[in-house]
């Protein structure tokens, strides 16, 4: 069974640079979420182009998250999760 965010995971912040400039953005990281349901190793895979904050603002956010760990046979796992984050001014 795969890793379940938790709620309460704030979403990362619209850069401010990025948001004045009108430019949206993406960021796909991955991490490693421990037995614990703890992020490690976490990293950017892909940025939006170009990157003004994105890729700081999800590392710095996705660091604290927590998340129901993966389980195998009913016993918690590590597992390596890829996280797609989109960034869009309404």
């Amino acid at each position: 069974k795969m890793p379940v965010s938790m709620d309460g995971n704030a979403k990362p912040p619209y850069p401010s640079m990025a948001r004045h400039a009108r430019i949206p953005g993406r960021v796909v990281l991955q991490a490693i979420i421990d037995e614990a349901g703890n992020v490690s190793e976490l990293q950017v895979l892909q940025a939006s182009v170009p990157d003004v904050g994105f890729s700081e603002a999800c590392l710095s956010a996705i660091s604290t998250w927590k998340y129901e760990p993966g389980t195998l046979d009913g016993r918690p796992v590590a597992v390596r999760l890829v996280i797609d984050i989109d960034f869009i001014l309404n």
